[in-house]
């Protein structure tokens, strides 16, 4: 259990705690309210085979090369399983997307002031359809909410 910030009371930090759990071979997960003044977080032994974040490889490296870890943590190294979100890997703007933005000049002015990530999100969820019919519904329906001065995923 962990006292919330407004109690003033005196707790261990996150990192702190994801750290002893590393050291130890466990991890975090779910964290529930308990009542306005407490919270609990889940810690549970890591199964061989878990994934892991970018954040806890590091933490798990310099943990090891200080000499913290503890025999469970050392039997539950780093797998090559990552558990990061796949980032799209789109780095340039296919033309018959750029064509289409074009054709609307607020569309396009909307656009080319997102920032990159919104832009990503935007050509990674027309160009990642399969079917032509899915993607031109889905660069219409882009269209108007560019024009409209909207951000993917905030309709």
């Amino acid at each position: 259990m962990f006292h919330k910030r407004h109690t003033g009371v005196t707790t261990i930090g996150y990192d702190d705690a994801v750290e002893e759990a590393l050291c130890f071979g466990w991890i975090d997960s779910i964290v529930r309210r308990l009542d306005d003044d407490l919270y609990a977080r889940k810690f549970t032994p890591r199964k061989a085979n878990s994934r892991w974040s970018t954040i806890n490889r590091r933490r798990y490296a310099d943990l090891e090369s200080r000499g913290l870890l503890a025999a469970p943590g050392l039997k539950r190294p780093p797998t090559s399983r990552s558990g990061d979100a796949p980032r799209p890997s789109v780095s340039e703007l296919p033309p018959y997307i750029e064509e289409t933005l074009k054709t609307n000049p607020h569309a396009w002015q909307f656009f080319e002031q997102l920032a990159p990530s919104y832009r990503r999100a935007y050509i990674g969820w027309i160009d990642s359809a399969k079917r032509l019919d899915t993607k031109e519904k889905r660069l219409r329906e882009a269209l108007g909410l560019l024009a409209a001065g909207k951000k993917l995923g905030l309709k």
